[in-house]
């Protein structure tokens, strides 16, 4: 037996004398304290500050007389248990006071956030579709979407011509904020896809924002709302990092689309969001 043609070609590239043969050896010897000439990677969105924490949880649960949550006994959907939708329903209230009370027949759980968002955009969308998204973006957004035969039209707001250190912080704040000049280029990307024979079908937002690490601000998340029900749109929040995102004076305090259904009965039904506890969760 041999590998596919596919195999052959990425073995080719990891193996001795391949181009990344080299990069997959360095990242193997990762920094610790008492191995400081390590690499430190930024490539990946996880750390071990709830490591202990975590810890201290699972181990509680091995006194529980009762494990049924680890089978498929009394589950909603064959990936996830009533008891866990009832647990998750609670912590989505008390930690998020959305203005209507989230109960567990309303949530859908799956065996992480990709996992969901992929399913989520089969629901809505048809073959062919278009998904928007504002830019940057995590580019596996675009690997979700295609397995369901959906494409993912990213709409920058990014201004090339900033060139200082200064400028270009200025932009990325700016890429947090709702605006005419935002809701202008928004709307003309739907008017342009809509023209081509394209269906826009949704909004995909990843909040807080990755990879930039920061919320969007209150004037973007009510913004995006108004922009996708004047356009007949879902709206697909990914908030894998909600509980990620630790409060500072300085920084935005995080602003969950849950908190906002309630000023918007006509669209609340077409929003779709995928939470998780933090990033090892999914």
């Amino acid at each position: 037996m041999s590998l596919s043609e596919q195999g052959k070609t990425r073995a080719a590239l990891v193996l001795p004398g391949g181009p990344l043969h080299a990069l997959f050896t360095a990242i193997q010897n990762e920094w610790s304290p008492d191995f400081k000439d390590g690499i430190s990677r930024l490539d990946v969105s996880e750390n071990d500050l709830m490591g202990k924490e975590m810890a201290t949880i699972l181990k509680s649960f091995a006194a529980e007389a009762n494990h049924n949550w680890l089978t498929y006994q009394g589950s909603a959907t064959p990936s996830c248990s009533i008891k866990l939708l009832e647990s998750l329903a609670t912590l989505i209230n008390n930690r998020f006071r959305p203005r209507q009370v989230i109960t567990p027949d309303q949530l859908v759980g799956g065996a992480g956030c990709s996992l969901l968002l992929e399913g989520l955009t089969r629901i809505i969308c048809d073959d062919g579709d278009i998904i928007l998204t504002p830019a940057p973006i995590w580019p596996i957004f675009h690997t979700i979407v295609a397995n369901a035969n959906v494409s993912l039209s990213v709409v920058s707001s990014y201004d090339a011509t900033a060139t200082t250190f200064g400028e270009q912080a200025e932009v990325i704040s700016s890429l947090l904020d709702w605006s005419e000049a935002t809701k202008t280029r928004w709307t003309t990307r739907v008017q342009q896809l809509r023209s081509s024979g394209k269906k826009p079908r949704a909004v995909l937002l990843s909040n807080p924002q990755n990879p930039l690490g920061r919320c969007y601000s209150r004037s973007f998340i009510l913004g995006i709302l108004d922009f996708c029900q004047e356009n007949d749109l879902f709206l697909i929040s990914d908030e894998v990092f909600a509980l990620s995102h630790h409060h500072y004076e300085t920084i935005n305090g995080y602003k969950s689309t849950r908190g906002r259904n309630g000023m918007y009965p006509a669209c609340a039904y077409k929003l779709g969001v995928s939470h998780g506890l933090y990033a090892q969760a999914g």
